[in-house]
């Protein structure tokens, strides 16, 4: 696990894939060994997590599923409580839904850009359109994650800044799997999805919701991640609202890295 993350922050992709890998077949090995303890109980879900997205970044790599709001809920609850430093870490709750939505979003991402890319080279993308589809429908019908998304959209904790602006985030970052997940039903190609009035409708609701939350940075020094995905997505709503707003008015307008909040 430590061998794929360090060859992973070098950059070395295919390294840290075989790295991944051996880390699972160690998992397997220990499970059918029937060694347990009370780390591996704990821990073992995040390990896996962590391992299949490393092995994710591969080339032509699938989407594959990952564990449950719940499960990661478990571990989530041990490294609120361990981990370092402390101000980097918020309730257990709210640290999990932020990693599941992360997580959902940044594989998500990266398979939409295979996905375009291979669409305009004129190859047929139904089958992985369509598994990509199924792993946000999965994620976004989780119980577990409603369930705790709703308490905690209800909940007010305004004097606590920092995580009422993570919380404000885990919001957009909903709209922005929603707003993907419509592209990828869309019948026709995904370039050709971002002009459906469908498409404009939801860019406009993320539009509103990053100007209504603002700039996450300052007060998200430990979540700068998030900031960054979230706002690679946004940018790309505001740019077919704008587009769409252009249209409506006939006067040309430009989206530039100044609009983002």
């Amino acid at each position: 696990m430590f061998l794929a993350s360090t060859a992973l922050s070098r950059k070395k992709v295919d390294e840290a894939v075989v790295h991944a890998r051996g880390c699972l077949k160690i998992l397997d090995h220990l499970r059918d060994s029937r060694c347990h303890s009370a780390f591996l109980g704990t821990f073992t879900t995040y390990i896996l997590d962590d391992m299949k997205s490393i092995i994710s970044r591969s080339k032509g790599a699938p989407v594959t599923p990952r564990s449950g709001f719940s499960e990661r809920l478990v571990y989530y609850r041990e490294l609120c409580k361990t981990g370092t430093p402390r101000d980097a870490w918020h309730q257990p709750r709210l640290e999990t839904l932020h990693s599941y939505l992360w997580g959902s979003l940044s594989g998500c991402l990266r398979s939409l850009r295979r996905i375009v890319i291979q669409e305009g080279n004129g190859i047929n993308c139904d089958g992985n359109r369509q598994a990509l589809a199924r792993y946000l429908k999965a994620k976004l019908n989780d119980g577990g994650f409603n369930e705790t998304f709703t308490a905690l959209l209800n909940q007010d904790n305004r004097s606590n800044e920092p995580e009422n602006k993570l919380k404000c985030y885990q919001f957009i970052g909903a709209q922005v799997l929603a707003f993907v997940l419509h592209l990828l039903d869309h019948p026709a190609s995904i370039v050709e999805g971002l002009h459906s009035h469908e498409t404009r409708v939801l860019a406009e609701q993320i539009h509103l919701s990053a100007m209504k939350y603002g700039n996450g940075e300052p007060t998200l020094k430990y979540h700068s991640g998030v900031y960054s995905y979230y706002i690679a997505v946004v940018g790309l709503a505001v740019a077919v609202y704008s587009d769409a707003q252009a249209n409506e008015c006939k006067t040309p307008q430009r989206f530039s890295c100044s609009d983002s909040p």
